[in-house]
């Protein structure tokens, strides 16, 4: 007898002292969009918080208790959380990882990201992003998508059936705008949609923007005319093709920096159109970009351009291409939802963007713009369709760029760059043969069938 209740304290001892190694988790309220009611909040953040308990890889702590120790801490989040006021947080609740997660809507897509921080390095642990159409109901299945996928482990949202969240939050969210028109095949993992608008094109804030860059980030000649430009919707990749992304559609990577998490770098502007074809006719989709190897392009003015393929746009065409600069320069001010920040989803650089730093760094780690898009400043320089020159004040519905030139469109900057070129209106070119630069990549965009 005495035996048997030895082993029983040993398995109950063994038990409690791997309960104990487990790093406890602090998973924070969902922050939600302005005019979304706050009972939206706590079914949310709990359904994070379930899958994370049922992974028993991490105790969390009550989070009923959090808000009265930061209180007690008199440590308050601000609007705009960064990483390391998360990790500030962690660490007087005395968490080894913080859960911070982030609601969006446009029309009736909803989108829901969260990070985990590591509180003692505010380093991103992991991070997990999922988007949906549906009624709120859809929302509480997302949270349990994201606290799965923060767990290590594979879930899927299930197609949404009927129900609300509660009455009190469906009568008080506001009502969805006009959804973008379905893609062919459905829309792919990591495409956001962009619905379509007005807006102004150049530096539409004036020299000098906001009082803590005040004289810092002055306009450049190429940035004027500020015009107004109509665009058509769009669908684009959330985050610059990575090099697993490329090696998948391509067979190559020829990246200086390996990690197939990271922006794919070192790749010319017709191995980016090829990719886009490439990749359409391997999802069944019609190739946008028509390639003439055999004719010299008259069109093009660079003489030390050896290859001067002629490629033709079919606009009829569904599969994937190259955003065109104004495409790029909407979706990085955040589209209709644009705040007119200096950055892409911030006025404070490091936020968002990396930059004046030694290698290109794995996607989707810092801070995303508005519409759920990340690195559209910093990480590396993106491909755009055009041709580089100034801007045509004439050119205002849905412009592609001049008609011939030497060079392309490179926008964002990249991470060997300083923090002015990380601006949402600053240009730049580069001959578009080239293949060298570890600091170039690009994402891709899809345009939204007419409704």
């Amino acid at each position: 007898m005495l035996k048997k209740y030895i082993v029983l304290f040993t398995v109950l001892f063994a038990s409690s002292l791997a309960f104990a190694e487990l790093p406890k988790v602090a998973v924070l309220d969902v922050n939600i969009p302005k005019g979304f009611d706050s009972s939206v909040v706590v079914p949310i953040t709990d359904s994070i918080i379930e899958e994370m308990v049922n992974s028993k890889k991490f105790v969390l702590l009550d989070r009923s208790n959090i808000d009265s120790v930061l209180k007690e801490k008199e440590f308050q989040l601000t609007n705009v959380v960064s990483d390391s006021e998360v990790a500030k947080a962690g660490e007087y609740l005395g968490a080894k990882y913080v859960v911070v997660s982030k609601l969006q809507q446009l029309g009736s897509d909803y989108f829901l990201s969260a990070k985990m921080i590591d509180a003692s390095t505010g380093a991103i642990f992991t991070q997990a992003s999922d988007t949906q159409t549906g009624k709120l109901t859809i929302l509480i299945e997302m949270g349990k998508t994201l606290g799965a996928r923060l767990s290590g482990k594979q879930r899927v949202t299930p197609v949404q059936t009927s129900g609300e969240i509660s009455p009190a939050a469906a009568q008080a969210a506001p009502a969805p705008g006009a959804a973008l028109p379905p893609l062919a095949g459905g829309k792919p993992d990591g495409m956001v949609g962009v619905a379509g608008g007005v807006f102004k094109m150049g530096d539409s804030a004036g020299l000098g923007v906001g009082s803590s860059v005040m004289d810092l980030y002055q306009a450049q000649p190429d940035e004027k005319p500020i015009r107004s430009v109509t665009l058509s919707s769009f669908y684009m990749s959330a985050t610059e093709i990575t090099q697993e992304d490329f090696y998948a559609v391509m067979g190559i990577n020829r990246s200086y920096y390996k990690n197939d998490k990271a922006p794919v770098e070192k790749v010319s502007w017709y191995e980016a159109i090829e990719y886009c074809n490439k990749r359409s006719a391997s999802e069944g989709l019609q190739s946008v970009y028509t390639i003439d190897k055999s004719k010299r392009d008259p069109n093009n003015s660079n003489a030390n351009d050896k290859q001067k393929f002629i490629v033709t746009w079919n606009a009829q065409a569904n599969g994937y291409r190259l955003p065109t600069e104004a495409e790029w320069e909407y979706a990085a001010r955040g589209g209709q939802q644009s705040k007119n920040e200096v950055f892409s989803g911030s006025n404070q650089a490091q936020d968002v963007a990396w930059f004046s730093i030694n290698s290109a760094m794995p996607v989707g780690q810092k801070q995303p713009n508005g519409l759920g898009l990340y690195d559209m400043s910093g990480n590396v320089w993106e491909w755009c369709w055009d041709w580089y020159g100034a801007y045509d004040p004439k050119a205002t519905n849905n412009p592609k760029g001049p008609n011939w030139g030497a060079k392309r469109v490179i926008r964002g900057g990249g991470w060997t760059n300083p923090e002015q070129d990380m601006r949402v209106c600053n240009r730049s070119d580069t001959t578009y043969e080239f293949a060298g630069d570890i600091n170039l990549g690009f994402r891709v965009v899809r345009s939204a069938p007419a409704q």
